[in-house]
């Protein structure tokens, strides 16, 4: 690269490299300097005072010659020295008085020569501009420092630890001009800071600054200042000690406001739910951790509920995700007002935790927050003693509860929602992980026990949580290793003589833990998802045994297959079915598929799905019919073939005339609309008698058979009475 060569005078701004002389004599005196007598740098002009022109050079320094007299030469000094210029004065015979030396000094002189003498003259006259120039370079730098500093927002101060004196540089960066360049006492600085520095700050303050004369290592420390513009400015100070010539504490102080206020959003987006403006799961967990610190061997202690909206998902289905997120915000604006737990986020708040100093965030007693999508989270301070502490934890699940009971209005429309809890309570050594994790725990209780209710946590809940996880790990591996199976149970005619279908039930016999009960693994396939790949495999397994069946008893038997919601959900699960159908050669209609109520919710999603299948010919049954979400708009609205009653129904039917009367209508209405009824749950033989006279067409229940794998079905139908 080629070196750029910058020519003398370019840092020079008059563009002059030389020291040009100003030669100051009466008029007609001799002037003992010549050009030739200088060297190449200098030059000298000549005049009787010190004015200046355009035609003038510029001035470096001054010679006051010796021929005026000492007032004349004091008057010149003043005169130079307005001009912050350079300043030798050659003294004539007889002045060299103390009292005239001193008389020029006062006046400005920075050199006096006792006589004229060249070496000493251009020695002297050199030194001065050189110094002279150096000042001014310094003096330029500081001013730039200043600048930069005013700029940056910047103040320095030093403190004499042997004199205990304080000095600021740079005050008006913090309205404080008074102190600039003034010195303070311990006393009066304290008395300072403590009108402008919260007492918590300068705490700080105070053990950063015993920290820095202890150890000499370099301290930090954050703190408000309140400006003299009324604004509250946040500092960052670096404190360090200097051990040199003078033993002092030196202080740079930053305001750094500016980089607060953006830390204020970034700190508001990592502590605070941006929907509902709650405290999010990590804010939740501190603050629950500091009030378990508290409360730990007192005579208090936490309670947590965990609780989120029951069937929120069909919310954001049915009335999209907008609608649901502006609910969520109406509950959370609901619950702030009734339980004042709110914990919106104060910029004093903000700014603490910006600073990494976090000092209760406005949770001393209780808090509320969001934990995930339609998931909240509310803790409080409990009594200790065990009734006192039921009692005010049921009565706040009441509480919570009832606050559900006034519907949320959305565009004008009245949306009633209910919500289930999960209830813990600390012991001692809780983290707030823990406290929370056992209310999640204790929330699914809540919702196996029927939604829109209360559960306390208790300590068998864990293991069945791990049993339960075994369960999901055992499933993922069970399709590979064949280990589940088919069992089918009979659907007889009304008088109980002829197999009419079979229902294909879901057997899962693990190597590890042994027969596993359905109701224990099938909600946990429909949760974790895994029912889907399950039931795709329980209806190949359908078609594959129909054409096993082709050639022998069963030739002629329907099979029904359950079949989930989250199957009917599934994109291809349509086009899956008829896959099969056509690989396999089975008559559509002998495979009926069996949904419950619940499916029917997303009326649109239900219709069209079950509209195509019925298309290729299958059945459709409604399964536990009368319980749920029951509505007999359903047998109107899908192409529903055939109607299951639900064993609640069914069971003791011959004893309870209510019961009667209501499966003698559905049945009517059914048969109206040319549906098969199905009764379920069928055992003993004064309640197939009472179904039998109500008009139900087929008959299921241990009465008549148990479900079997298709090894013993052969038997069992010799066991038929023609």
């Amino acid at each position: 690269m080629e070196q750029v060569v910058m020519p003398p005078d370019f840092w020079n701004p008059d563009k002059r490299s030389a020291i040009v002389l100003w030669w100051i004599a009466p008029a007609g005196s001799d002037i003992p300097l010549c050009a030739t007598d200088l060297p190449p740098d200098m030059s000298v002009h000549v005049a009787t005072a010190l004015d200046s022109s355009e035609d003038t050079p510029a001035c470096d320094a001054v010679v006051i010659a010796a021929e005026f007299s000492l007032a004349e030469k004091q008057s010149l000094c003043r005169s130079a020295q307005e001009r912050d210029l350079p300043l030798l004065v050659i003294l004539a015979e007889g002045e060299g008085a103390g009292s005239e030396l001193e008389t020029l000094s006062q006046a400005g002189a920075d050199l006096l020569l006792p006589c004229f003498h060249l070496a000493s003259l251009l020695h002297g006259l050199r030194r001065l501009v050189e110094d002279r120039r150096h000042l001014a370079v310094m003096r330029d730098a500081q001013v730039v420092q200043d600048q930069a500093r005013r700029m940056l927002k910047i103040a320095h101060w030093h403190y004499d630890l042997e004199n205990k004196r304080f000095r600021m540089f740079n005050g008006e960066v913090f309205g404080l001009e008074g102190l600039e360049h003034s010195q303070l006492d311990p006393i009066s600085l304290t008395r300072s800071l403590s009108a402008r520095v919260p007492a918590a700050d300068l705490k700080r303050i105070t053990n950063s600054f015993r920290q820095a004369i202890s150890d000499g290592q370099e301290s930090f420390c954050h703190y408000r200042w309140h400006h003299d513009d009324g604004q509250w400015r946040w500092v960052e100070m670096q404190l360090t000690r200097s051990d040199g010539p003078l033993l002092q504490i030196n202080g740079l102080c930053v305001d750094v406001s500016e980089r607060y206020q953006n830390q204020r959003e970034i700190t508001r987006m990592a502590y605070y739910d941006p929907l509902t403006g709650l405290r999010n799961r990590v804010l939740l967990e501190r603050c629950v951790d500091e009030l378990l610190a508290e409360t730990e061997g007192g005579s208090s202690k936490v309670a947590f509920f965990y609780f989120d909206i029951d069937h929120f998902s069909r919310i954001n289905n049915v009335l999209g995700h907008d609608a649901g997120d502006e609910l969520l915000r109406l509950l959370a604006a609901r619950l702030c007002e009734h339980f004042k737990a709110c914990g919106t986020p104060t910029d004093d708040m903000l700014d603490s935790l910006a600073a990494g100093y976090f000092e209760g965030a406005g949770c001393r007693k209780k808090g509320l927050g969001r934990l995930a999508a339609d998931s909240f989270g509310l803790f409080f301070r409990v009594a200790d003693e065990e009734s006192a502490c039921r009692e005010t934890v049921d009565a706040m699940a009441d509480e919570l509860l009832a606050l559900f009971n006034e519907p949320f209005l959305h565009n004008g429309q009245a949306i009633y929602l209910a919500a289930s809890i999960g209830i813990s309570v600390s012991r001692s050594g809780d983290t707030a992980r823990e406290l929370i994790q056992q209310a999640d725990l204790a929330l699914h209780e809540a919702k196996a026990a029927g939604r829109c209710c209360s559960r306390y946590y208790l300590p068998d809940m864990m293991p069945r949580l791990s049993q339960s996880l075994q369960y999901l790990d055992g499933m993922k591996q069970a399709l590979m290793r064949r280990e589940f199976s088919l069992f089918y149970q009979p659907r007889v005619s009304a008088d109980g003589r002829r197999l009419l279908a079979l229902e294909a039930l879901l057997r899962w016999n693990s190597p590890e833990m042994g027969m596993v009960p359905p109701a224990t693994f099938i909600p946990l396939a429909e949760e974790s998802g895994q029912i889907v790949e399950i039931g795709d495999w329980v209806f190949e397994q359908a078609c594959q045994q129909l054409v096993a069946w082709q050639q022998g008893p069963l030739a002629q038997c329907k099979l029904s297959v359950n079949v989930s919601a989250r199957q009917l959900r599934t994109p291809g699960f349509v086009d899956h079915c008829a896959d099969q159908l056509r690989r396999s050669g089975v008559e559509p209609s002998r495979i009926e598929l069996e949904i419950t109520e619940g499916v029917l919710i997303d009326s649109q999603l239900a219709g069209d799905a079950l509209g195509a299948l019925r298309a290729l010919g299958l059945g459709i049954s409604l399964d536990d019919f009368g319980t749920g979400y029951c509505s007999l708009s359903y047998l109107l609205r899908f192409p529903i073939t055939a109607v299951k009653l639900d064993r609640s129904f069914v069971r003791q039917i011959s004893q309870e005339t209510e019961k009667a009367a209501v499966v003698g209508a559905v049945t009517q209405l059914a048969h109206t609309l040319k549906m098969d009824v199905v009764a379920e749950g069928v055992e003993d033989i004064a309640d197939w008698q009472a179904l039998q006279s109500l008009g139900c067409d087929q008959m299921q229940g241990f009465y008549f058979a148990r479900p079997m794998p298709a090894t013993e079905l052969e038997c069992w139908l010799e066991t038929l009475t023609p």
